[in-house]
């Protein structure tokens, strides 16, 4: 079974130059390391309750984010396990254009149809995957538990934004 703890040697996997800059972890936490030991201990007294998402608006959609840095990797780490689980892979779009090139330079009639799945990640519907993650048995306690937190934040976020 895949190792689903949240600790120093899993999240030491998923920090990248990207995050030490976001979250100015050098300027506040002194190294990586002294932030991993920071994020591990904060997990340690308040984990796996997670703070409100900041929100902001982009084309028309809202964006959550967390705001805390160790809420961020929680929901990484979180990220990590269920794509190991499931082997969940997202597209390659470079792949995918090299892929209709050489089709199409292929001799032959060919008919090309762009189709375009309209807000499609809103329109996953969170619980009933909870639920059936729940139902598989493979994700970790803790791991369920961040994501019914991500989607009790979630709710207050957007009943929140509906108000304001």
């Amino acid at each position: 079974m895949l190792k689903q703890v949240y600790d120093k040697e899993q999240l030491t996997k998923i920090v990248k130059s990207s995050d030490v800059w976001k979250w100015k972890i050098l300027r506040l936490h002194g190294s990586v390391d002294q932030a991993v030991e920071n994020t591990v201990a904060y997990w340690g007294s308040h984990f796996p309750k997670l703070e409100l998402f900041d929100t902001y608006k982009t084309r028309g959609k809202y964006i959550f984010t967390p705001s805390r840095m160790e809420d961020f990797f929680a929901i990484n780490l979180l990220d990590r396990f269920i794509r190991r689980i499931y082997k969940v892979r997202q597209s390659d779009r470079g792949r995918i254009i090299r892929q209709i090139k050489k089709i199409l330079t292929d001799p032959g009639n060919h008919q090309v149809i762009r189709l375009d799945i309209k807000n499609f990640y809103e329109s996953i519907a969170l619980d009933k995957m909870i639920k059936k993650i729940i139902d598989d048995l493979i994700l970790a306690p803790n791991g369920i538990q961040i994501l019914e937190n991500i989607s009790s934040n979630l709710k207050k976020s957007i009943s929140i934004q509906w108000t304001t």
